[in-house]
């Protein structure tokens, strides 16, 4: 969901601002996915990276990130009514002891739901979430010895990431940059890609529904056999 900090220095606001109309356009894509029966979403939150940006900039996007977790909380009811389980992946104790305790709190609370699923990487990047990994598969053979080196497969180790399977079948990059910037990849080997010029604030349900479009196309004609099977 890339270029809030672009949106907001066309518009001529403050960084904060830009970060804010970035999670108003996500909550209406997740209402297009709801609507388009899409149910599992993956999303790009904050890359460890952007720890690197300037202090007031990280920190209005963790006041955010507080005000939509509480705003899930406050929610909950519907939440699980609808059947969504909230995943959050990446190096969590990176983040604030506060945003850390709200998302436990989600992820606990929604943890039975099976209908639909929003994951939000955050604090992530796909080479930590693969050194992660890495250590717990090394940890369980020389610590635990709970697990034999011969044993260690594609299987085992993807059961190790962050998050389980499906992987994504299409990643859409905003902001006209043609790169995944360190996004899932290891699971985008079969992932049909998507890169649209608007910026992530601007993104409209036009925009939006040519990417499901593209989707379709590739994945009727232009996949290999065996993925076609698969889907």
């Amino acid at each position: 969901m890339d270029g809030n900090r672009r949106y907001a220095q066309k518009a001529g606001l403050q960084k904060a601002e830009g970060h804010k109309q970035g999670f108003d356009t996500l909550a209406r894509v997740l209402g297009w996915c709801r609507e388009l029966g899409i149910l599992q979403v993956t999303l790009y939150a904050f890359s460890v990276e952007n720890f690197k940006r300037t202090a007031d900039e990280v920190e209005s996007i963790m006041n955010l990130a507080r005000q939509k977790c509480d705003s899930i909380l406050e929610e909950l009811d519907q939440v699980n009514e609808a059947g969504v389980r909230v995943r959050v992946a990446g190096d969590l104790h990176l983040l604030p002891e506060d945003l850390r305790d709200k998302i436990e709190q989600i992820q606990k609370l929604t943890m039975n739901n099976d209908r639909a699923y929003l994951n939000i990487c955050l604090a992530y990047t796909s080479r930590h979430e693969l050194v992660e990994a890495t250590k717990r598969l090394s940890t369980m053979v020389h610590k635990q010895k709970s697990l034999k080196l011969n044993a260690i497969d594609v299987n085992l180790f993807e059961q190790n990431l962050y998050l389980p399977r499906p992987f994504p079948e299409l990643i859409i990059r905003t902001s006209g940059e043609i790169r995944l910037s360190d996004f899932m990849l290891w699971q985008c080997q079969e992932s049909i890609l998507m890169f649209v010029d608007t910026l992530w604030p601007e993104i409209s349900f036009w925009d939006f529904l040519k990417t499901i479009f593209h989707y379709q196309y590739e994945r009727k004609y232009n996949l290999p056999s065996a993925a076609k099977k698969k889907i």
